[in-house]
């Protein structure tokens, strides 16, 4: 058995004990405290619990781990970065980021070992010896949604899950968006979204790129190959040739046309980076066939006060639930074309797009992540589908999948 951090309270899983861990919580503490809770019931926890006070509520100094696996320059291990940097910064516990030695490109884990202890593994079986040794209260995975994660590698352990899947195990599960949670489950299961909270830019992105200051600029970073609608290639290819002080500026994308003024660069991996290019657009751009569970790159644009072309397709529709301003959305070849030609983005434009985005700071973040993950407010075992629930997703799908293969052809 693994050996337990001093100070520790292991909280009982009965509902005579979740009903005494609220009433003590909001008693002494208000909504802040987050406590591991044991897998089966302790009643000498309990005593303990009760003989401790206040201050050792508090489980501030827990150790929570981050299954960071292939890290990267994409969304998953941006999230990772983000959660383990709020972990640490809004609610005082450490974070440990375990990650792949062999798939993890050398750039991103430079920046993340400037900031988070960092132990790397080869294989299952490291990753798990690794995480027993690290004495972790709570360990995190962000997944697609399917399949167990190993047993036993902390006090408890939570599944983010990031697509549309429903395979609830660990003891938290919960979603990325609330989209999300909603599509798959009616709201049953959590959701906590990505943090987005980049720096002010602090160089001239356009003068280093030879790009004029009165240019329209609209840019686009993400999956190398997820740039994937060919109709909105088209709608790009077109718009170059008509709007003359037109430019595309493509981060991490494959190149699929030549002209001077359609730039494609490499990613950009830092913060600062990222915030330089998107304060040289006047818009982003999104066009991924299978849509967004979240957005992430929708919603950094949205924060520095951009509007984002996106899609209304995709079976993932979280890019749709985040825009402000259905005039931001197209269906077809001829909307972006419309949108890429004709758009003049104004300072309600501007004030639309990042107020949409408040509620995804740091700080309302981290407590939504406190809540669902840590407190123990919300079991994997507690959820469940209907057939009738099931059955009329399926109908939504068939019926959402001919309108999308519509649009694509119109």
């Amino acid at each position: 058995m693994r050996e337990k951090k001093p100070g520790t309270v292991r909280r009982p899983q009965t509902s005579f004990d979740f009903f005494l861990a609220r009433v003590v919580r909001f008693t002494l503490r208000g909504d802040r405290v987050s406590l591991p809770y044991a897998r089966k019931t302790n009643w000498t926890g309990w005593v303990r619990f009760a003989m401790a006070g206040e201050t050792s509520l508090r489980t501030s100094g827990m150790r929570i781990g981050f299954q960071g696996a292939a890290i990267n320059e994409r969304g998953m291990s941006v999230a990772v970065y983000d959660y383990a940097s709020g972990v640490q910064e809004q609610l005082g516990h450490e974070a440990v980021v375990f990650y792949d030695k062999q798939k993890s490109n050398a750039d991103v884990l430079r920046k993340f070992a400037g900031k988070f202890r960092m132990i790397g593994y080869e294989g299952a079986e490291d990753f798990r010896s690794s995480a027993e040794a690290a004495h972790l209260d709570f360990c995190y995975f962000i997944t697609g949604g399917q399949g167990a994660v190993p047993c036993n590698l902390a006090e408890r352990t939570g599944i983010h899950a990031v697509f549309r899947h429903f395979e609830p195990s660990a003891d938290v599960y919960a979603y990325v968006s609330k989209w999300l949670a909603d599509w798959m489950t009616g709201g049953q299961a959590p959701h906590v979204p990505h943090i987005v909270d980049l720096p002010a830019p602090s160089e001239d992105f356009r003068a280093e790129h030879g790009i004029p200051a009165d240019a329209f600029v609209v840019g686009r970073y993400g999956g190398f190959d997820q740039f994937n609608l060919d109709f909105a290639k088209t709608a790009v290819r077109q718009a170059l040739e008509k709007r003359n002080n037109l430019y595309l500026v493509f981060l991490n994308t494959e190149p699929f046309v030549a002209h001077e003024r359609a730039l494609f660069l490499p990613a950009r991996v830092t913060l600062q980076e990222k915030s330089n290019f998107i304060h040289a657009c006047d818009a982003g751009l999104n066009a991924k066939k299978i849509g967004e569970s979240f957005g992430l790159a929708n919603a950094e644009f949205l924060a520095c006060g951009k509007p984002v072309f996106t899609w209304a397709g995709g079976m993932d529709q979280n890019h749709v639930h985040l825009s402000p301003s259905e005039t931001w959305v197209y269906r077809n070849r001829a909307d972006l074309l419309c949108l890429l030609l004709e758009t003049q983005v104004s300072a309600r434009d501007t004030e639309l797009a990042r107020a949409s985005t408040s509620g995804l700071a740091p700080a309302p973040v981290m407590r939504q992540f406190d809540k669902v993950f840590l407190s123990g407010d919300y079991r994997a075992q507690d959820l469940s589908l209907s057939p009738a629930f099931r059955l009329k997703r399926w109908s939504q799908e068939k019926a959402l999948r001919a309108k999308f293969r519509f649009w694509k052809m119109s």
